[in-house]
């Protein structure tokens, strides 16, 4: 009984094993390997095709951007502009390249298309945040609301413009810190950076001031300090009105061009201040309050 067993487990072996010497003998391996290295050929011409198409197309659009940036009168947007078409054209080459490979090895992907489309259809309920930072974002750049470099004020937050894509915009504040803001959440900008600003100068009075002459010393600061400043744009408005505690306040409205406002302010209200001071003119002990200089 036992050697019966020991026969049947032995032909079973044998049969198993010849099984397998058949299979691995009609194995063509000669088409294998040829079929191997005509892949990898492929693939390599893919990869080799998509690193030209992303150094030509890059330095085209590079180069046609450049020539647009000599004639244009807003650079910045210009640069903006640049960055998104040059993403999109990368990314548009990495899906051409990924397809490409992914039939040289055979994945059907046809089919996956298909099942992606199911599989996106499953979860465009969920994509609606992500559709309305796009077309948000789409319709910012059309209207050319914002651009890199730009200080702007979105929705209370102040800052430069770092980055500004499709999706984000990345804003820069004034102590260093990144702010990222979906498109979606934007519902009003604020761009200080569109035409020039104009910075404030208040000083106050008492009510019996000469201000004819605090008028003259103004303007001989101004004339002093203007040409440090090229900054400085048209001519300041001096201008003096009553306040409700009985004294008065002197007002120079000095226009500059966009992102000096705040230190031109800041700088003139030291020179008013030291030179009515030196010139005898006494002012009230609490002075106007003025915004802090940006750092």
């Amino acid at each position: 009984m036992n050697g019966n067993s020991s026969e049947t487990l032995e032909g079973n072996i044998q049969e198993q094993t010849n099984i397998l010497i058949e299979y691995w003998n009609n194995i063509d391996w000669q088409h294998i390997f040829f079929s191997t290295v005509i892949g990898i050929i492929q693939i390599i011409i893919v990869l080799i095709l998509y690193l030209l198409a992303k150094k030509i197309g890059n330095r085209l659009i590079k180069g046609s951007f450049n020539r647009q940036k000599n004639r244009a009168e807003n650079p910045v947007r210009v640069n903006t502009v640049e960055r998104i078409i040059v993403n999109i054209y990368n990314a548009v080459l990495v899906f051409l390249a990924m397809f490409s490979v992914l039939e040289i090895i055979g994945v059907p992907v046809g089919s996956l298309i298909a099942g992606a489309g199911v599989i996106g259809l499953a979860f465009s309920l969920g994509a609606q945040d992500f559709v309305s930072d796009i077309v948000n974002g789409f319709m910012i750049m059309m209207e050319g609301q914002i651009d890199i470099g730009d200080q702007v004020v979105i929705d209370g937050t102040w800052g430069t413009v770092a980055d500004t894509n499709l999706k984000t915009t990345q804003v820069k504040g004034f102590d260093g810190s990144i702010y990222y803001i979906p498109n979606r959440k934007i519902e009003m900008i604020c761009n200080r950076s569109k035409g020039n600003m104009r910075a404030d100068v208040h000083i106050r009075l008492f009510p019996d001031t000469d201000t004819e002459k605090v008028r003259s010393i103004i303007r001989q600061v101004n004339k002093e300090k203007f040409p440090d400043y090229p900054t400085i744009v048209g001519e300041p408005n001096i201008i003096v009105h009553p306040m409700e505690n009985g004294q008065a306040s002197l007002r120079v409205d000095i226009f500059t061009k966009p992102g000096h406002e705040w230190n031109i302010q800041w700088d003139f209200f030291e020179y008013y201040i030291s030179r009515l001071s030196q010139e005898g003119i006494k002012l009230p002990a609490n002075t106007l309050d003025i915004t802090p200089r940006a750092k």
